[in-house]
């Protein structure tokens, strides 16, 4: 069996569905059910029920006993890949989260890349409690999450924040950037943090179901399209959605706070690439105007 097939195992038991995990793992729904097809026939039982009509992830009795062996599992062949870079370049193992991941950090990677020729980068994809898990393992060099928690031997930092904006398609029109004003029935739901969870639930919690709950930005661009949809985000993900579509964006009133993204990192075991990959991160990042370093 293989990192990415336990991997893909994992993100469906974390996301409960196959298409969430397909989006946090950036690849398409079809490999990832060939990935769990090969780990099922690998082992021979099923892991997951292949009913219709089923919207979640069905984990059969096997696959519930399986969980803890995969996570062995994922941590042996982690530590058998930092093996392999050892008589060869330099290695750095980033663990983000999925919205960072994809806005914020691709033109970091670049500028890490090209200051560091040689250079190996291990970089994956989770919610922010999975991070805490990678780093308090050692299967991960730094981290960086949206929800601040304690978990032992992980030290956690505040890396940067932005404010939190309104998002509509350009036809849509809007009174006021209020909540009060806004319908939740055309909402596209993101849960970007511990505080929006809080701030959402005073505004909305007994209201309507929004018309789209997702797990990854990648869609936002399309979704927001709808008529009379809007989402609540950070604006360097607004800005990132209006380079590809008509778009207005409101600074709100009575809005969330600012999100904070931080980073964490094991006590003591914080090496020379993680602070040279922190570097080249504030260097990339200062140059944003809607973007506050923190450190």
């Amino acid at each position: 069996m293989t990192n990415s097939e336990i991997s893909a195992f994992l993100a469906i038991v974390e996301c409960g569905s196959f298409s969430k995990a397909a989006e946090m793992l950036f690849i398409t729904q079809p490999a990832l059910s060939r990935r769990i097809q090969s780990l099922e026939n690998e082992i021979g039982y099923k892991l997951f029920e292949r009913n219709k009509g089923f919207r979640n992830a069905v984990i059969t009795e096997q696959g519930k006993a399986f969980i803890s062996i995969a996570d062995k599992m994922q941590e042996l062949l982690n530590e058998t890949e930092k093996i392999k870079t050892l008589d060869k370049a330099e290695s750095l193992r980033i663990t983000c989260v999925g919205s960072v991941n994809s806005v914020i950090m691709p033109p970091v990677y670049k500028r890490f890349i090209e200051k560091k020729g040689g250079i190996h980068l291990s970089i994956s994809a989770q919610h922010s409690d999975r991070g805490y898990e990678f780093v308090s393992k050692d299967m991960t060099d730094i981290g960086f999450i949206a929800t601040d928690m304690y978990f032992k031997n992980v030290e956690t930092r505040p890396f940067y924040k932005e404010k939190m904006v309104l998002v509509t398609d350009r036809n849509t029109k809007i009174k006021d950037a209020h909540p009060s004003c806004l319908d939740p029935r055309k909402e596209i739901l993101y849960m970007w943090s511990s505080e929006y969870t809080m701030w959402h639930s005073y505004w909305f919690e007994a209201t309507a179901e929004p018309i789209a709950r997702i797990d990854g930005v990648m869609v936002l661009d399309s979704l927001i399209a709808a008529e009379g949809a809007w989402a609540v985000v950070p604006l360097s993900v607004a800005e990132r959605i209006r380079r590809t579509s008509p778009v207005s964006i409101y600074e709100m009133s009575d809005g969330p706070s600012d999100r904070i993204v931080y980073y964490i990192v094991r006590p003591g075991k914080r090496n020379s690439l993680a602070d040279e990959f922190l570097d080249t991160a504030k260097e990339v990042i200062s140059q944003k105007p809607y973007i506050t370093l923190l450190s």
